[in-house]
């Protein structure tokens, strides 16, 4: 316990320290955005998992490559570019805005050399999705950054506004079996018993045969009864598997929450002296949470009751 407290502290100072701060859009600027562009970025954000703690990196890559594939396109092909159409239909002043999609992220590192750019403000939008790395939640991130053009030609674009936003869905119900069962221990004694049969066969006296047999005795005691990281991982995989239509559904969900954050915070310059929380238009079953000046006054949602995972925050 005095361990996972030491971390929990450990990553919030990470946090406090590395966290990129809300910028927020003055009145003047927010006036702008009706003849803006947006661009989606989604380069290098398919989805991805966590690790740390009792997940190594490993384990977090194999739990997730059975999905992997079948949720890509449905997000970031489909779902984000239609979630963020209607999302902006409903806005007054990014109704009708055009929307770029740019594949390579190396192009947005001199933004406005993107074709169609040119005069306009730009706001730039990068979704990414993940499995939490207790393996039990998506969590959706949005980076939102809005820019000026140049005012001259090599100088750099100015920031107006900047702020990142978190979903995470309701954790689902799965304690992996930690436990090999007995199918299991037998297949891998089976590996056992048919490599030694081949040895003692091979055997050309019995000294030999004598040394397979203890090396066999041996070999089968140590075989584990507990899972190892990998038949961990398999179990999460295989549950993945039957949940890619609620993953999916949660991604819809977040995708659409998040972009709803984002249009509440452009509409909110300087942050209320009041009790905040008791405005935001979160929906039902789900509680919105500004994180602290230090922690940079991200916006973050979570299931009503739940908590979003600090160690994982910290990553970002």
């Amino acid at each position: 316990m005095k361990n996972k407290t030491l971390l929990l502290l450990a990553s919030l100072l990470i946090l406090g320290c590395q966290t990129t701060k809300r910028q927020a859009l003055a009145p003047q600027d927010n006036a702008n955005l009706k003849d803006s562009i947006v661009i989606q970025d989604q380069d290098a954000n398919l989805l991805g998992a966590r690790y740390g703690g009792d997940t190594t990196e490993t384990a977090a890559i194999q739990t997730l490559a059975p999905v992997q594939g079948a949720l890509k396109d449905f997000m970031f092909q489909t779902s984000f570019k239609h979630k963020l159409r209607q999302a902006f239909w409903d806005h007054e002043q990014l109704r009708g805005n055009r929307i770029i999609e740019v594949e390579d992220s190396h192009q947005l590192e001199d933004l406005y050399s993107v074709p169609g750019t040119e005069g306009h403000q730009v706001l730039k939008l990068t979704p990414s999705y993940t499995l939490s790395s207790d393996r039990h939640h998506l969590q959706l991130r949005l980076q939102a950054q809005y820019y000026a053009p140049p005012a001259k030609k090599g100088a750099k674009p100015k920031l107006l506004y900047r702020n990142s936003f978190f979903y995470q869905s309701p954790a689902l119900d799965f304690s992996p079996r930690l436990e090999r069962n007995a199918d299991e221990l037998a297949a891998e004694r089976k590996v056992v018993e048919e490599k030694y049969y081949k040895l003692m066969d091979q055997a050309t006296d019995g000294y030999q045969r004598l040394q397979l047999t203890k090396e066999k005795a041996q070999k089968l005691q140590d075989i584990p009864s507990m899972q190892d990281q990998a038949g961990i991982s398999r179990q999460y995989a295989d549950f993945l598997q039957g949940q890619k239509q609620w993953l999916m559904d949660q991604a819809n969900q977040g995708m659409a929450e998040v972009i709803d954050m984002l249009l509440y915070d452009i509409n909110t310059p300087a942050l209320p002296d009041m009790d905040e929380a008791s405005h935001f238009p979160a929906p039902q079953g789900r509680q919105w949470q500004r994180l602290s000046k230090r922690e940079g006054r991200k916006l973050l949602s979570v299931a009503q009751g739940d908590s979003y995972d600090w160690g994982d925050l910290a990553q970002e």
